[in-house]
């Protein structure tokens, strides 16, 4: 029977969201409350895609419009760990991806998924991503002498003695403010661009059930043992869909690296995982291979997965080695002594035109 290609609008909103939950490669990255967090953060333009067998939904695929002249593109989708088309079997995504760039009148189309695709003649799939999943089938204190490794065991401790603790928040705009210059601080240290905050304040408001804040905090120095002053040296943000917990987002105060503080924030969501039942695996997002972050990963134990770029042009073999576009790195080292308020503008609109 005829396949055919809609765009997809909010009068669809259900019917995107119940193929999405019954799809077994389905990521909290394909929920339509997506297309209004980074809409509502940067403006970018969704196209959301539904493929039909007779007036009965098979396919979607989201992506949204990115920059413009010739860097104009459209991905699926950005700040994603991964997302990419869902079909009802691999024999329909060669054309469902042919009719989409037909449509999109051969723009330039970037895709990065779970699961290697079978592609139009012309397109080009890379991995030098991967994720990790951790399986959480046990106990917390049994898990880490399962799967974690000794030294990174030895950080969780050493984090623990130093006095540091972790608490677990909502996402609202008091608790984001908390972490934020954490995750901020982050990515300039890495000379990336970091969201805005209120990116994750979005996330807040569109996912209340299903996000979580963890910030892990450390007792002042200089100050006696009962004194009740803290303050926040790592966190996290993580987002539950269907039996996964998916890690999206960290931040962490370069003077208790240390002493461990992202092994504690680590840990602690890795033991909130363990206490709810429901939890079976630990998403840790993507990663380039060969790097610190992929090392640091690797040692909680996870097992390692390929995510594909997709592109519908050739890829060079290192196109992504580096974790950060030299765009990226410029820009983030011009805006890095500047107020982060001001900051955080000029990054919306480096993302939004770039």
């Amino acid at each position: 029977m005829t396949l055919s290609l809609k765009l997809l609008n909010e009068k669809n909103r259900d019917e995107w969201e119940a193929y999405v939950e019954h799809h077994p490669y389905a990521t909290f990255f394909h929920r339509w409350a997506w297309r209004d967090i980074l809409f509502e953060t940067y403006s970018y333009t969704p196209f959301y895609f539904g493929l039909f067998r007779a007036h009965r939904l098979c396919g979607i695929l989201p992506l949204f419009k990115m920059g413009f002249g010739p860097r104009k593109r459209w991905i699926s989708i950005p700040f994603a760990d991964y997302a990419g088309p869902l079909t009802d079997g691999p024999e329909m995504n060669s054309e469902f991806l042919d009719r989409v760039s037909d449509f999109l009148k051969g723009g330039r189309l970037e895709l990065l998924t779970q699961t290697s695709l079978p592609l139009p003649e012309g397109w080009s799939e890379i991995s030098p991503f991967c994720s990790f999943r951790l399986p959480v089938d046990l106990p917390f204190d049994a898990l880490l002498k399962k799967y974690v490794h000794r030294k990174t065991r030895e950080l969780i401790r050493k984090a623990a003695r130093a006095g540091i603790t972790t608490e677990r928040f909502e996402l609202s705009s008091e608790t984001v403010s908390t972490y934020y210059p954490l995750f901020y601080r982050t990515l300039l240290r890495l000379k990336k661009l970091a969201f805005p905050q209120t990116f994750f304040e979005s996330i807040g408001r569109h996912f209340p059930q299903e996000s979580k804040l963890f910030i892990s905090f450390s007792p002042l120095k200089n100050h006696s043992q009962d004194s009740k002053k803290v303050i926040p040296v790592a966190g996290m943000i993580t987002f539950r869909f269907k039996n996964t917990l998916y890690l999206l987002s960290n931040g962490s105060h370069e003077a208790f690296l240390s002493v461990g503080c992202n092994n504690a924030v680590y840990g602690s969501v890795l033991d909130y995982a363990c206490a709810d039942s429901d939890i079976q695996i630990l998403d840790f997002g993507s990663t380039i291979r060969n790097t610190p972050h992929h090392f640091f990963k690797k040692r909680w134990g996870g097992e390692e997965y390929p995510l594909f770029s997709v592109q519908n042009h050739p890829q060079k073999p290192n196109e992504h080695e580096s974790t950060s576009s030299p765009f990226q790195t410029a820009i983030a080292t011009l805006l890095s002594p500047l107020p982060s308020r001001v900051v955080q503008t000029l990054t919306r609109l480096a993302y939004r035109y770039y």
